[in-house]
């Protein structure tokens, strides 16, 4: 028999809780972790650009050229193919004197590199939907969207050069700021491959979206975005 009641303990021994002393270094290593990722994340974006390199075929070029009588220049945006390309291409279209893509409702004016085939290239015609599409991908992977126009004087001098069949584009840095643009360049493109012709000028677009996107930014596909 018990000799008496039993006496139930609900108490513990808790340990002395951590003092503000004792979090000030993990609450610093929070922070310090919190403000690079910041950093990190600022610089990420943007930090490649949505484009290597792309050709398009004299008999292409000419095309967007001779489709509307209102063109001065020619535009082409940094593209990705698909959702996980990591080359990238470029989408062309003309301009007008005001810096706006010229497009009809309804109609595929924009035209993407695919690839070279035998002495020309693989390109698609696009509407103003799918031609977002294909440069959505770059924002999503946080790589840099832009534009370069050339005008059609230096389009017509790197199509006429002799032994010229098609241009290239070559993205490149514009300054230390991160933006990038494009140097078009004369090509002989056989076999499927572009091989840049020795002697004949080059052009740098000096003034891409962004940073310059001219009066109306609106007038970029990239600046919808």
């Amino acid at each position: 028999m018990l000799a008496g009641p039993i006496t139930a303990r609900c108490s513990f021994d808790v340990p002395n809780p951590p003092t503000m002393n004792m979090l000030k270094p993990a609450i610093i290593v929070i922070a310090i972790a919190g403000a690079a990722y910041a950093v990190y994340s600022f610089w990420d974006k943007g930090g490649q650009p949505g484009m290597k390199e792309a050709v398009f075929d004299a008999d292409d070029v000419r095309t967007v050229i001779d489709r509307d009588s209102n063109t001065t220049a020619l535009r082409f945006y940094a593209a990705r193919k698909f959702k996980k390309d990591v080359d990238g291409t470029a989408i062309m279209i003309g301009t007008d004197e005001a810096g706006k893509d010229l497009y009809e409702k309804d109609t595929s004016p924009y035209v993407i590199s695919l690839s070279m085939i035998a002495n020309g290239t693989e390109t698609r015609d696009l509407d103003e939907a799918q031609a977002l599409q294909y440069l959505s991908w770059i924002e999503q992977v946080n790589d840099s969207m832009f534009a370069a126009n050339f005008s059609l004087d230096e389009i017509k001098t790197l199509l006429d050069h002799e032994g010229s069949n098609g241009i290239q584009l070559v993205s490149n840095k514009l300054d230390d700021r991160g933006y990038f643009t494009m140097t078009a360049y004369a090509v002989w493109i056989e076999g499927g491959k572009a091989t840049i012709i020795a002697g004949a000028p080059s052009y740098t677009c000096a003034q891409p979206c962004p940073t310059y996107c001219g009066g109306e930014p609106r007038y970029y596909l990239n600046m919808r975005l």
